[in-house]
This record gives C-alpha cells, structure tokens and sequence, in this order.
C-alpha cells in the first residue's frame, strides 16, 4: 500500500476513512516521529479488551525499570487500569518475577 503522509506530517492527523481505524496522529514535538492509529470513538463507546500477555509484561517490564515503583505498587497500578480485564496483580507480579 502506497500511503500519501504527507497530511499527517503537515498537520498532525491524516483521516483516512470511516472505519474503525482511522485517523493517523503524530507526536514529537522534540523532533522524533511516532505514528499512532486511532480510532474515532471514546474510551467509554467500546468495550475494553484485555491485554496480551506479551502487552502486559512490555509494560511492566518497562515500567519497573524506570524504578519510581516497586513489583507489589506497579502491579496494583497496572491491574487497576481500565481495560487490565482479567490480569490480576498476583498474575502481573508472577509475569515479571
């Protein structure tokens, strides 16, 4: 697929349709690029999907290294999160050790 950004690096958001994944937004206003596909509802139109497992320990896992938190508050936090589903914090601590 041949993709024009040219929309996207200009204003910030390309709208690309109506489906269910959009637009396109850019943020960096320190001058790095990360691209986002977004939808166009709000957080309280969709049911929330519970993570993946690699999802989670990613998270955590980076989380845990910024070293603000340890294993017992990062996994309470991360289980408190709309949208955790069924990840418990006893199943986030045992994910990252």
């Amino acid at each position: 697929m041949d993709l024009d950004l040219s929309e996207v690096l200009v204003g910030g958001v390309a709208r690309l349709g109506s489906g269910r994944l959009r637009d396109i937004g850019v943020r960096g206003p320190d001058g790095r690029t990360a691209r986002s596909h977004l939808h166009g509802l709000g957080a309280n139109e969709v049911a929330p999907v519970a993570p993946s497992r690699d999802y989670v320990r990613i998270l955590a896992t980076g989380l845990l290294e910024a070293g603000a938190w340890d294993t017992g508050a990062l996994a309470a936090y991360v289980a408190s999160a709309r949208g955790a589903g069924e990840w418990s914090e006893r199943a986030i601590r045992h994910l990252i050790g």
